[in-house]
């Protein structure tokens, strides 16, 4: 999270990528509401072959309800708000339908499985096939609220510890859509909100809250609520936090009182944007210097020299 600039032009494949690749680390279950897929650690498992099988629809049943109807409403505003900037086909161009009217027919999980379905190509599938997972277990928030941490590795690619939230209405879990999905949309929205240049974004962690921890052999994983304002609006994330028993962290797991080692947390997360911030900017004077320089003009280093 940093400066981020984000193209005044959106372009069709962008929303997709944001929207399906925000999911394709996210398993995706097989639905059921047999006994034996009622915790949100089986869900989580049995979610991976669905996802090995390019089975989106299966993804979109296992949503919590409401969730699918929220997505909907908030691609819908998009929609709306990519029209009135003349960009209406680039959105409904996604979903497969020929105008924005058309959006209002579809049910909220098709919404889901479409996107879903443009990101099943057959070199994902290839890519899918090689990927094993993990599940570490399972950190409860209330009584409603459960978040599943599991590792995903893909040979010479990807080994990455995440986590899948999930809700409980009635007697069954449903999953939710991830942190970066909501990302993905407000920051569409403030795009589109705008008049027009380029959206800066300059996000500020705000707070870390410690719901539970898992031990996998010698790894523990710290699960966290991190809230972060970006341009006013406040978004949740939750996420496992690699603590090793050499980093100062460590030493406050078994503390009762969770205060210190959140605000540990917060302030090692707090220095890691600060840095990638940082980052940012000078790949930023980096490019417009050698924008100058492909223009003929000095940039200002040379200028100083």
């Amino acid at each position: 999270m940093t400066n981020l600039t984000v193209k005044r032009t959106i372009k069709k494949v962008t929303l997709a990528a944001l929207i399906c690749g925000s999911l394709s680390l996210m398993p995706i279950p097989a639905f059921s509401k047999s006994a034996e897929q009622t915790t949100p650690q089986s869900i989580s498992e049995k979610s991976f072959a669905a996802m090995k099988a390019g089975k989106a629809d299966e993804f979109a049943k296992l949503m919590v309800p409401s969730e699918l109807e929220r997505f909907k409403t908030s691609l819908l505003m998009i929609a709306d708000m990519a029209k009135s900037k003349g960009q209406e086909a680039q959105i409904v161009g996604l979903f497969q339908t020929p105008d924005r009217k058309s959006l209002d027919e579809l049910p909220p999980q098709e919404f889901l499985v479409r996107l879903m379905n443009k990101q099943f190509t057959p070199e994902m599938t290839e890519l899918y096939s090689k990927a094993t997972i993990k599940t570490l277990g399972v950190v409860k928030e209330g009584d409603e609220l459960a978040h599943c941490v599991y590792v995903l590795n893909i040979p010479d690619m990807i080994n990455k510890t995440s986590v899948v939230s999930l809700k409980k209405e009635g007697s069954t879990w449903g999953m939710l859509l991830t942190s970066d999905i909501d990302k993905m949309m407000q920051m569409l929205k403030l795009q589109f909100a705008q008049s027009g240049g380029e959206l800066k974004i300059n996000p500020e962690l705000k707070s870390i809250k410690v719901l539970g921890s898992i031990t996998d052999g010698d790894n523990t994983f710290v699960v966290i609520r991190s809230t972060t304002a970006v341009n006013g609006i406040d978004l949740d994330k939750v996420s496992p936090i690699e603590v090793r028993k050499t980093d100062p962290e460590y030493k406050l797991l078994g503390e009762a009182d969770r205060a210190e080692l959140e605000k540990s947390i917060k302030q090692k997360l707090g220095a890691y944007i600060d840095v990638a911030r940082r980052a940012v900017e000078l790949s930023k004077e980096a490019a417009a210097a050698t924008s100058t320089e492909a223009a003929g003009e000095p940039s200002k280093k040379q200028e100083k020299q």
